[in-house]
């Protein structure tokens, strides 16, 4: 983790922000499946509450190596929401540690 200024991050996956406030989130995850000669697929969810408000998916396909999924979103969050990312692959396989799987939350200015 490179800033956690209002310890409002709860390692791996959680955020609960402080204060309210517009935000930006981004999750993304490297991934490998065990077996590279078959198609497969990634999901990546952003969760508030339990809610999901943003998702994308990727495909991992033989002979390209790591597929990389990421979600973004803006959202308008309360003090102790509970934001998570949720990543799913379709088959087993390795998440990659490093700087192309991270979770990320800002709170943009505001004069409120």
């Amino acid at each position: 983790m490179q800033f956690d200024l209002n310890n409002e991050f709860q390692i791996p996956t959680t955020f609960v922000p402080n204060q309210g406030g517009i935000y930006s989130i981004i999750g993304s995850a490297a991934f490998n499946p065990n077996n590279v000669n078959v198609t497969s697929s990634i999901t990546i969810q952003i969760r508030v509450n339990g809610v999901t408000v943003a998702q994308d998916n990727e495909s991992f396909v033989p002979g390209i190596g790591n597929v990389i999924v990421e979600v973004t979103t803006t959202a308008e969050l309360n003090a102790g929401d509970t934001v998570e990312v949720f990543v799913q692959p379709t088959a087993n396989g390795r998440l990659f540690l490093g700087p192309a799987t991270r979770f990320e939350a800002s709170r943009f200015p505001s004069s409120q």
